[in-house]
């Protein structure tokens, strides 16, 4: 009787460490990551939160939307308060070359998704017309006072790019910092600005509102940018084995969301919109989904070409190349893909 006793406590002594024990292996991980502006470019963050992929991973993400633009995203993973950092790729090239200690691992859109739309106001005031040639289109840079969320960021590098492929100075184009592309749309209805580069849809928002006019279709009218992995995945160029594995979890959790999105755009939409824009009408978010889906190629790899364009874009937008050749990686992808 004294030895069941004994089992008996011993038994019951062992229980909450087994049960910690348990807990423990049931939590889910946490990954951490960041972006400069919620717009939907960055469709398979959007998409994976929205069908909340991440769980099949036992992951829980922890998003957040960092003002200051790319710079400070980087900054946040450079002091370990991230651990991805989804920004623009020749942002990421920038700090890269300055030796800050990153490596960019994923591709979130394989083209510049990119659109310069402009004022219905400020097109007639400067009477263009919008079937008007490129470079007479581009050349509307010269005295427009273009909005971006952030000076130093994606947009206002997209934005002097534009401007030297219409043969215009680019540092002497007229640019203020609004905030979130829905104050840019604001900004740009009420005249406080003439014109945004922004993905859809607050390109598709001004269309539908009546004022404003996607003059330029980068994507469609530049030769090159349709090969461009304009938004990336960063992170710390050697990251402990545990962030590691959490990272390849995460890649595959925004695959499965990035083949969602390709066999069912508009059931995708729909989720995204009910959870993120439920103020845009569900047909602008189906629109616009649709109108990126083809940029959420490769499974998040880096081929030779789209790096050769890349550097091309960063060369072309101001930003220094990196002189290491192990600047980017596909390992985390290749981890992914595997199911390991």
């Amino acid at each position: 009787m004294l030895i069941n006793r004994r089992s008996a406590i011993l038994s019951a002594l062992a229980t909450p460490a087994l049960l910690s024990q348990a807990w423990a292996e049931t939590t889910p991980e946490k990954i951490r990551m960041g972006q400069p502006t919620n717009s939907l470019s960055f469709l398979k963050t959007f998409a994976s939160r929205a069908l909340d992929t991440f769980a099949a991973e036992d992951m829980v993400l922890e998003y957040a939307s960092i003002p200051g633009g790319d710079p400070a995203v980087l900054a946040a993973v450079d002091s370990g308060d991230l651990e991805l950092a989804a920004v623009g790729s020749d942002t990421a090239l920038a700090a890269i070359a300055k030796g800050l200690p990153f490596k960019i691992i994923y591709t979130l859109m394989n083209r510049l998704p990119y659109e310069l739309t402009v004022s219905r106001a400020f097109l007639a005031k400067i009477g263009m017309a919008p079937g008007a040639p490129l470079d007479k289109r581009l050349g509307v840079l010269q005295t427009a006072v273009v909005g971006v969320t952030a000076l130093g960021g994606a947009q206002e590098r997209v934005a002097r790019w534009l401007a030297t492929q219409g043969g215009i100075d680019p540092n002497k184009i007229k640019l203020a910092a609004v905030g979130s592309p829905a104050a840019l749309g604001a900004a740009l209805e009420n005249g406080q600005i003439d014109a945004f580069v922004l993905s859809p849809p607050e390109s598709i928002i001004a269309v539908d509102g009546g004022f404003g006019v996607v003059l330029v279709h980068p994507s469609k009218e530049i030769a090159g940018t349709d090969k461009i992995p304009s938004l990336v995945l960063a992170a710390r160029a050697e990251p402990s084995p545990e962030v590691r594995g959490r990272i390849v979890r995460t890649l595959r959790a925004m695959n499965v969301a990035a083949d969602a999105v390709r066999a069912d755009p508009n059931n995708v939409a729909d989720k995204i919109g009910e959870k993120f824009f439920n103020k845009v009408p569900p047909q602008i978010i189906r629109m616009s989904v649709n109108s990126l889906a083809d940029g959420l190629t490769g499974e998040g790899r880096f081929s030779d070409e789209s790096i050769a364009a890349l550097l091309k874009f960063a060369t072309q937008t101001g930003s220094s190349a990196p002189q290491a050749k192990d600047f980017w990686t596909n390992d985390y992808v290749e981890a992914a893909l595997r199911k390991s």
